[in-house]
């Protein structure tokens, strides 16, 4: 769709600039009141970091079934250049979870969703200026500009805009158990080679200052709902944190367990895993901790367990991220004192899961546990180099 920027009605939200986008919709379409532009869904968003400009559109699917003070829905984002979208699940203004568009293409294999009805292709269509966003005497900015452009197939006399397909609300179907099938994620950051990067921890001495923790969290699919397995895309996720301090002198390291590929997981599926680093990832939450004091020996056996377990398929129903962190942080704790779930399964999903995690941990924080901390927000950095 040709895009036509207003240049005129920019707003400036904290240091970025967002101007709007019309898009002019295929020959023969045109919205529900008749309109042949698509107005107020897509903008373009412009940041500077140094002396380089970064330009994305960005585009709002906003569901209103419900009134709400605050954005919900999906926000697909792609270099204005380039393309490469990116799928933003945002829900009462909080950012649940992103996906590169092409795992949901991967994931979602159903023939009868709207994804599947067209066929699609990405092209060079020329190229594309705009002009600079604070000088307007510079030379215009160009790049070669690419579409993904799409032929209806199930419906040629009728096209109808594509939607973006909402897995995990049961579109995909059930599995013979009765569980939701859900999309899983591959991790954002990837740590290729675990044991290696553990070797950080080899930068604190051991001696009789120094303090060994681990820390196992929960993130929500649904910060706002405990219970609820499944929200979107989003799974929710488990994962450790591993921190080794002597005085100022500080390695802690944030990572979990993942399928090495986004894909459409049902509980009989074995995938290839992968470690991801959530420590770098942007967008990582801790909705609930429970950290451990450990000794330097349990340490020890913590970090070989990690490597070891690291190797093993992933499994959404026998070996996934909750099973990971639970094995890892009770390999660091005596028999007295191993992590079990209380919290009872959700009947929409028959395995463990971040939400039981969450819920045990909130248990024994009202029980008195003052090792568990809720709401901590957003992961900060590694200090694992």
């Amino acid at each position: 769709m040709n895009r036509v920027i207003d240049w005129n009605s920019e707003q400036i939200i904290n240091d970025t600039l967002y101007f709007p986008i019309e898009l002019e919709l295929p020959k023969g379409v045109t919205t529900a009141d008749g309109n042949p532009l698509l107005k107020n869904k897509t903008w373009l968003q412009v940041t500077r970091n140094k002396e380089k400009y970064k330009f994305q559109m960005m585009t709002l699917f906003q569901e209103e079934s419900e009134i709400r003070s605050s954005y919900n829905g999906n926000i697909v984002f792609e270099d204005y250049f380039k393309g490469n979208p990116e799928i933003i699940r945002v829900r009462d203004g909080v950012l649940l979870s992103k996906a590169k568009a092409k795992d949901y293409l991967r994931a979602n294999k159903n023939p009868n969703k709207a994804a599947a009805k067209y066929n699609c292709e990405v092209v060079a269509i020329g190229t594309t200026c705009v002009g600079h966003p604070t000088e307007p005497d510079a030379p215009d900015m160009c790049e070669t500009k690419y579409e993904t452009i799409c032929k209806w197939v199930n419906n040629p006399s009728y096209p109808t805009l594509p939607t973006i397909p909402e897995p995990g609300h049961g579109e995909g179907g059930s599995n013979s158990q009765g569980s939701e099938t859900v999309i899983v994620l591959d991790p954002e950051v990837s740590i290729e080679n675990l044991q290696k990067r553990l070797e950080c921890f080899n930068n604190v001495p051991d001696n009789a200052n120094t303090k060994y923790r681990i820390t196992i969290h929960s993130e929500l699919a649904n910060p706002k709902s405990p219970i609820d397995v499944i929200e979107g895309n989003s799974v929710g996720h488990a994962f450790i944190t591993l921190e080794k301090v002597n005085g100022t002198n500080i390695s802690r390291l944030f990572f979990g367990f993942y399928p090495k590929n986004s894909f459409k997981a049902t509980i009989e599926y074995d995938e290839t895993s992968a470690i991801g680093d959530d420590g770098e990832n942007l967008f990582r939450r801790s909705d609930i901790q429970y950290t451990k004091s450990i000794s330097n020996s349990s340490f020890k056996n913590v970090l070989s367990t990690s490597v070891r377990l690291a190797k093993d398929n992933y499994n959404l129903e026998h070996n996934n991220c909750t099973h990971y962190a639970l094995n890892v942080f009770n390999s660091g704790m005596d028999s007295n004192s191993l992590l079990t779930l209380t919290a009872s399964r959700n009947f929409l999903a028959p395995y463990d899961n971040p939400s039981q995690v969450y819920r045990t941990l909130e248990l024994m924080s009202a029980n008195g546990n003052t090792n568990v901390k809720i709401g901590i927000g957003l992961v900060p950095k590694n200090r694992c180099n």
